[in-house]
Order: C-alpha cells, then sequence, then structure tokens
C-alpha cells in the first residue's frame, strides 16, 4: 500500500473506534470543529482530533469527550507535518535545536545537504576548522568526521524536527582531492565511491550536487554517472543544482537526464526555474523534457519555489577560475592586479544578466 491508500482505508475505521475509547478516559487536547486536509487528495472536511501522549488517537465526532485542554480549531486547517525537500539547515539545527522558524510553518520533516553541500564528509583539519566555526558562528561545542558523528551531534543537543540529509559533492570531492579545477584520479574516484557508500550506510538518501559552485563545478558528466551509478547500488536519489539555470538551462536538464539515465539513479532536479526574465520562455521546453524523460522510463521529478528569487553566496559572481582552492587562495588571486579585468568584466555579465544590480540584496 502507498501511504495515501492506508490514510484514505484505515484512518476512518481508526477514528471511529479511538473514539469509543476517548469517552473511557480522558484526552490530553481536543481540537473541536477543524477543518482537515489529510494529505490523501480528497475534499477538506472538518471534524474533532483527540490527542494522548503527544499522538493523535481520535478523529471525527468527539462532542461526548473531555480532555485537559480544548482548542477552538474553527479558524485553522489541520494538515499532516510538512516535508520541506530542499533545505540547507544543516549546521544551523545545532545552534536552534527547536527549529521554531520550521515548525511554525508546519513543517515537521526536511531534506537538508542540498545543492553539493554537507557539513560531512571532513579531513582531519577540516574538523579543526569546523570547530572552530561552530564556535564563532553558533557558540557550539560539537565535534564529528563523518555522518554518523554529525547525528550523533545532533542527537545530544535534541531536535524538534524530523531530519534527513543528502551527501554533498562538494564535500566529498574537497575531502577527497581538494577544491582543484581537474579530473579525479581512478584512485581518487575509487576514494570517493567509497566514501559515499559509507555515508550511505550511515544514513544519507543519496547524493547532492551544485554545479554552479566550486569544487562541483570542476566535475564532469563521467565523474557524476560514476558517483552515481553506487547511489543507484543504494537505490538512493540524486539531486541537482544544475550546472546552468539561465541561458543553458536546457543543455543542464539534458546533463542531469543523461546521469540518470546512464547510471539508473532516480534523479531529483532542485529548484526548476529559468533565470532571467529573457529564458522565461524556456519553461514550456523544459518541462516537455522532463516529461518526455518520464515517458522513456527515467524516474525524474523536480522541485521549485513560487518567486522569482534566488539565494548564493556571493562568490557565485567571481569566475570559476577564480574560486578553485580555498577561501585564502581565492582571496589572493581577486588580490592579484593580473586577474582584475576578467574578474570585473565577470562580475559586471552577470550583473546584467540578473536584470540589473538593484535586484540584489546583500545580507548577512
Amino acid at each position: 500500500w502507498t501511504r495515501r491508500d492506508f490514510i484514505k482505508t484505515i484512518l476512518p475505521t481508526a477514528g471511529g473506534l479511538a473514539l469509543g475509547c476517548s469517552v473511557r478516559s480522558r484526552l490530553d487536547i481536543l481540537i473541536q470543529n477543524v477543518r482537515i486536509a489529510d494529505g490523501t487528495g480528497q475534499e477538506i472536511y472538518t471534524a474533532d482530533i483527540g490527542l494522548r501522549d503527544g499522538k493523535i488517537t481520535s478523529i471525527g465526532s468527539l462532542k461526548n469527550a473531555t480532555a485537559h485542554m480544548t482548542i477552538d480549531g474553527k479558524k485553522y486547517v489541520a494538515a499532516p507535518g510538512f516535508v520541506d525537500i530542499h533545505s540547507h539547515t544543516d549546521l544551523e539545527l545545532l545552534a536552534n535545536p527547536n527549529a521554531e522558524g520550521k515548525i511554525r510553518q508546519g513543517i515537521t520533516t526536511e531534506v537538508a545537504g542540498n545543492c553539493g553541500s554537507s557539513p560531512f564528509p571532513l579531513t582531519n583539519t577540516d574538523v579543526e576548522k569546523m570547530q572552530q566555526k561552530l564556535r564563532d558562528q553558533y557558540q557550539v561545542d560539537e565535534s564529528w568526521k563523518d555522518l554518523d558523528g554529525f547525528f550523533r551531534a545532533i542527537e545530544r543537543r535534541g531536535t524538534s524536527m524530523n531530519y534527513m540529509t543528502l551527501t554533498g559533492h562538494g564535500a566529498l570531492r574537497d575531502a577527497v582531492m581538494g577544491s582543484y579545477d581537474r579530473a579525479p584520479s581512478a584512485d581518487e574516484l575509487k576514494t570517493m565511491k567509497h566514501v559515499l557508500a559509507q555515508t550511505i550506510e550511515m544514513g544519507s538518501l543519496g547524493l547532492s550536487t551544485g554545479l554552479e559552485y566550486a569544487p562541483g563545478s570542476y566535475a564532469g558528466t563521467a565523474e557524476l554517472i560514476a558517483l552515481s551509478k553506487t547511489v543507484a547500488d543504494y537505490n538512493g536519489l540524486y539531486a541537482t543544482h544544475m550546472r546552468n539555470e539561465d541561458d543553458r538551462v536546457e543543455e543542464a536538464i539534458e546533463e542531469a537526464l543523461e546521469i540518470s539515465r546512464q547510471a539508473g539513479v532516480s534523479l531529483q532536479i532542485s529548484h526548476l526555474k529559468a533565470c532571467n526574465k529573457n529564458n522565461w520562455y524556456k519553461v514550456d521546453a523544459m518541462l516537455s523534457m522532463i516529461d518526455r524523460a518520464r515517458h522513456e522510463g527515467i524516474p525524474v521529478h523536480a522541485d521549485r519555489y513560487p518567486y522569482i528569487a534566488w539565494s548564493t553566496g556571493l562568490s557565485a559572481f567571481l569566475p570559476v577560475s577564480v574560486r578553485q582552492g580555498s577561501t585564502e587562495e581565492m582571496i589572493e588571486r581577486l588580490k592579484n592586479r593580473e586577474n582584475e579585468e576578467q574578474v570585473r568584466n565577470y562580475i559586471l555579465g552577470r550583473g546584467e544578466r540578473i536584470g540589473g544590480w538593484d535586484r540584489v540584496l546583500i545580507s548577512g
């Protein structure tokens, strides 16, 4: 059965059975006359909801039930917790375990580790850097090297949400071969596949890429196919922030589909969009590409957000050649007068492509 079949078939019966029980024992919370969107696709309906020990025990007409707390639900809608499938709540969850910004929106499960970025795996040097970053930015004293250690850190501090994560390709590549613009050697690729398999066995959902960001942008299609084959061995997911989301977005979709096709891996295209107004006309063709792939049998899905903006780091406005290596190395390249004209032209070009600098908001 699917989750939807289960809810449709079992929930009405369970609600009726629980109603009989609720008369005999007092509920902790009774929500009366609330509109319910139960996730099955049926029309929203109005009913009462009874809770005991933090769990729903009854749904239906509970007019004879008593409770320690009664809530008038006429102004509200009750629904299963939302799943945020594209999140970047990684380190922040350690600093704010209550995650009220999510919970108060009804989000009870989120998937992090997107766009090629995850707080694991780490080299010994990266462990020390991460410890310092946690102390400086979040006043948190934790340490880990792999996903198992990161999960333990979350468990030690507690969390109000269900947390799932992908393995960031950028983090994986950086841990094995550094943030450099070259193809991996055979041994490096073998190591990346091994470490990726380890993270999946520790609980990762699969692999994410951020192909507009270093070091993900240095990876060729063949590298991504090889890694995705490891993900497919575990029936995992390949989620991609594609190589391009504006002038060459159609080519980027084709690359993502080819990776899925060759690796036999399920594909999730992250925040599908055609950036810049002059590319909006491409959306129909983009959706047609995905539809054709699905008819072909490629397991591809996409997510998007309902606004015409995007959020990224300022380094995305720098040429890829300047971004490779450490932050310190990038800064040295920016100081080099020989790079000045290239960097200036690239930045100005990026500004033009997004419709002007008046459309850019710099925040902390």
